[in-house]
């Protein structure tokens, strides 16, 4: 059986829509910096070339245009108007880096069913006879499944408990569907103060964050680590494992940083499956005495 190119390593081309002149050359010159790491992206007007889209939310046409056209797994809303039901949203002044950032995470997405970096068939891929592909939050989630937290599932997680903070929806929902489905009971918190909250009323053996959460009146990724540290250090509990999660092309200083603040594992999007259980193995001791015994 052959594999599809890994996503990771594929140019995407992103239809910008409904943006005025500034905006869109604003766009355009961002997704044309590749630094190496990730996908690639190539502006495009057609909205009928583009695998991806990128799409002024404040213009009600476009957005409706997208749901009539089933291209809500693929789009970037920007603006106040997204629909209800967007899997990626962005509000306004732009900023370029959040855009690209769930971009990536729409790419990723497309490996959580099957569990494998395989690159899916993408709607518009212009491939013809193939039916659209529109990954949905709800294609994500396990079909047992109400919210964010689940009961717990077979698997070396054991039913331990997770939990996972990530400003960005698509990117809490994807890292909560894959540690469910190793046996996980996760909960999710979309700033640091919500994680804090979430803290103090329940222990959590791992603990998932986002370096950089978008909120700036509540911690950042890196203070929410010692905070969580701090505060369980002071009720006598054991600390979570803390894995920081970086955006892709994230600097060596930060890494650096991260080890300082004393975090146990450090990825960078979007999360690849062997990186991903290597260090949620180191991470989570017992993940990994658990799947050995099951090897053996």
């Amino acid at each position: 059986m052959s594999h599809a190119r890994p996503a990771t390593n594929r140019s995407f081309r992103v239809a910008l829509e409904g943006f005025g002149e500034t905006e869109h050359a604003l766009l355009s010159s961002h997704l044309r910096f590749d630094d190496g790491h990730g996908p690639a992206y190539v502006p495009v007007h057609d909205p009928a070339q583009g695998e991806l889209r990128v799409v002024d939310a404040d213009q009600p046409h476009l957005v409706q245009r997208v749901v009539a056209e089933r291209r809500l797994g693929d789009t970037v809303f920007v603006g106040a108007g997204a629909p209800p039901h967007a899997i990626a949203r962005i509000a306004r002044p732009i900023e370029p880096a959040l855009i690209r950032r769930e971009l990536d995470h729409l790419i990723a997405q497309r490996t959580v069913r099957i569990g494998l970096d395989i690159e899916l068939p993408l709607v518009g891929s212009g491939v013809v006879g193939s039916p659209p592909v529109d990954l949905l939050l709800h294609d994500l989630a396990p079909p047992d499944t109400a919210d964010e937290k689940s009961a717990p599932r077979a698997g070396h997680g054991g039913g331990r408990a997770a939990l996972v903070v990530d400003d960005s929806p698509i990117a809490r929902k994807f890292l909560t569907t894959r540690l469910q489905r190793l046996g996980y009971v996760v909960q999710a918190a979309a700033d640091g103060e919500q994680a804090l909250e979430i803290a103090a009323r329940e222990r959590f053996v791992i603990a998932f964050i986002d370096v950089n959460l978008g909120r700036a009146a509540s911690p950042d990724g890196l203070e929410l680590c010692q905070q969580l540290r701090q505060r369980a250090n002071e009720r006598g509990l054991p600390a979570p494992a803390v894995v920081l999660v970086a955006d892709r092309g994230a600097s060596a200083s930060e890494r650096v940083r991260a080890s300082l603040v004393g975090c146990d594992g450090y990825l960078t999007k979007p999360l690849l499956e062997p990186e991903f259980l290597e260090v949620l193995s180191t991470a989570d001791p017992p993940f990994r005495q658990q799947a050995v015994a099951a090897a053996s």
